[in-house]
């Protein structure tokens, strides 16, 4: 009796342990069997390492995962392409003229996808459309592609003509900044005089409007002086 109890303990401290660890994994492998959600396509030209299981996030939000990838070829464009099988929760809502492309997460390199909104005037994606992601660049294409700008720029900075053309432009700014100098200091005695003859033109300008003011004024008060005539002064002959 006491060995069947313990069988049946055993038993049921096993059930218990799995029940923990299948919800564990569940947890930690981040599923959504058990939530309502929904599935898109998205083309790929290249999907440089997406794996099935990636992370698929929307505004750097998770909100579901890779499911399934399929590699196929394309008869119109001519070329072979990857179409990836997105699930998504039923809360997140895409918009048709959104961008979705593959980026990398964290130190490791590993791949999710990234969807970046667009606008809600394009409308929502319905469940099992069609989208055209945006083609990450190969590595290899941009290790090449610093390569040739590295061997370019060697050839520019080693070139003895470049190095000549850019001393004598160092050389043509010094000369004419100092030419620039002299001409200023030559200058700066004209200058100081025309200062000055403004500051008196501008002086002799406030006193001829003073007077003009005040001739102004004076006429508000007797404008009859503007009609008179002014008194001519009698020669007395010799």
């Amino acid at each position: 009796m006491d060995k069947k109890n313990f069988e049946i303990r055993v038993g049921l401290f096993v059930f218990i342990a799995m029940i923990i660890l299948t919800v564990i994994v569940f947890s930690v492998g981040n599923f959504y069997i058990f939530k309502p959600g929904y599935t898109i396509n998205v083309i790929f030209g290249f999907a440089g390492g997406l794996e099935e299981g990636a992370p698929v996030r929307l505004a750097g939000y998770d909100v579901g995962e890779v499911r399934q990838m399929t590699i196929f070829y394309d008869e119109e464009a001519k070329k072979t392409k990857i179409e990836a099988v997105l699930w998504v929760k039923k809360e997140a809502n895409i918009e048709k003229n959104c961008e979705i492309y593959v980026n990398t997460l964290g130190l490791l390199g590993e791949k999710y996808v990234e969807i970046l909104p667009g606008t809600k005037d394009s409308g929502f994606v319905a469940p099992g459309n069609t989208l055209i992601g945006v083609d990450p660049v190969p590595m290899e294409k941009l290790t090449a592609m610093g390569h040739r700008i590295a061997v370019k720029l060697n050839e520019i900075v080693g070139d003895e003509e470049t190095i000549k053309s850019f001393k004598d432009s160092i050389s043509n700014m010094s000369s004419l900044t100092s030419d620039v100098s002299e001409i200023v200091s030559d200058k700066k005695e004209n200058i100081k005089k025309i200062m000055d003859n403004a500051k008196d033109a501008t002086e002799k300008l406030n006193v001829l409007l003073e007077n003009f003011d005040a001739f102004i004024v004076e006429l508000k008060e007797n404008p009859w002086k503007l009609l008179s005539k002014p008194k001519k002064s009698k020669k007395k002959d010799k």
